[in-house]
């Protein structure tokens, strides 16, 4: 019976070195989080993007040197973090990274973590690595800002879905706060708790915006993403949910007609319209002319009732360019 207590006790924390222990005590008791895997499991990398280096250039954040680098310390730095059963080589990350350097000059760091979040994992396995990819994180932003004496209020971090999260955590791990942080669609299975420390929330930076098209309260509802506000400024485009060209897929002849009018489209795009849709909306405004307005408003319904019109010529702008 000693020996049993003793392993029980063993497997509630897990310690990987300079990354620290993760345990799952609460809150990370969730039923939809297990215990981060090792990162060597994991896999963690990290590609360097920059106008100069659009062939990318790989960076290890236990060897990087002034040096050895095409990384410009003058110019503003953006990382991009996929969610669950993605690569940091997906379509979309790339089209993002494109469309921000088009904006200006900078450094786009994208956060390939594949290993850790592959469909071979079970959801709840991908929601524990977060943990772990959120502290490799925190530690490659920390090299930086040794390294080129980097300023962290001019790093961005761009996180889709279970890499919303991912963001999060890295935010809070570090010694001062990053500027920006932008959630798309933070994934709710697993972090729809009250305690800020186990998702994104507006400490991780000194500015969270947070864009919700996937919101909602449990799986009943089809829904992936959030509900509840997690950002200093959060986004509900039609309501946070139900997204222009989404539709739902009732049975197998819907999935068939999907695929057949959708061949070159990411097999997550037919399941999770509404959660991927984000992307579509933040990319589009890196460099759009037309402006995403939005205003406050209670809910869905008082604005379809023209209850919340108005904002004093003060209309936040959702995308790129919003502002605290």
């Amino acid at each position: 019976l000693m020996v049993l207590s003793l392993y029980l006790i063993s497997t509630d924390t897990v310690c990987y070195g300079d990354y620290g222990c993760f345990s799952s005590a609460p809150p990370f008791d969730c039923l939809y989080m297990e215990l981060p895997q090792t990162p060597l499991e994991i896999a963690t990398s990290f590609t360097l993007f920059t106008p100069e280096m659009q062939a990318g250039e790989r960076l290890d954040p236990k060897r990087l040197a002034r040096n050895s680098t095409a990384f410009r310390g003058d110019r503003k730095l953006v990382l991009i973090i996929h969610g669950f059963m993605q690569s940091g080589n997906v379509s979309w990350i790339r089209v993002m990274r494109d469309e921000l350097l088009k904006r200006e000059p900078m450094n786009v760091i994208t956060v390939d973590w594949q290993s850790g979040a592959d469909g071979l994992n079970l959801y709840h396995v991908a929601a524990g690595n977060t943990r772990v990819v959120g502290a490799q994180l925190a530690e490659l932003i920390t090299t930086i800002q040794r390294v080129f004496d980097f300023d962290l209020r001019r790093v961005h971090l761009i996180g889709h879905s279970l890499g919303a999260h991912v963001a999060g955590y890295a935010g809070e791990r570090l010694s001062g706060k990053v500027g920006r942080i932008t959630g798309l669609d933070p994934a709710r299975p697993g972090f729809d708790v009250s305690h800020a420390a186990v998702r994104l929330d507006p400490s991780d930076a000194l500015f969270v915006d947070v864009i919700h098209t996937d919101a909602g309260t449990n799986f009943l509802e089809g829904s992936l993403g959030l509900s509840r506000p997690c950002g200093n400024l959060d986004f509900y485009p039609n309501g946070g949910k139900s997204q222009p060209g989404c539709t739902y897929i009732r049975n197998v002849q819907d999935v068939l007609a999907k695929i057949r009018s959708m061949r070159n489209v990411p097999i997550a795009w037919l399941f999770a319209c509404d959660h991927m849709k984000v992307i579509n909306f933040f990319t589009e405004s890196i460099n759009s002319a037309c402006a995403n307005l939005a205003m406050p408003c209670d809910s869905w319904e008082d604005f379809k009732e023209a209850r919340c019109f108005g904002c004093n010529g003060a209309c936040a702008r959702m995308g790129y360019d919003a502002d605290q």
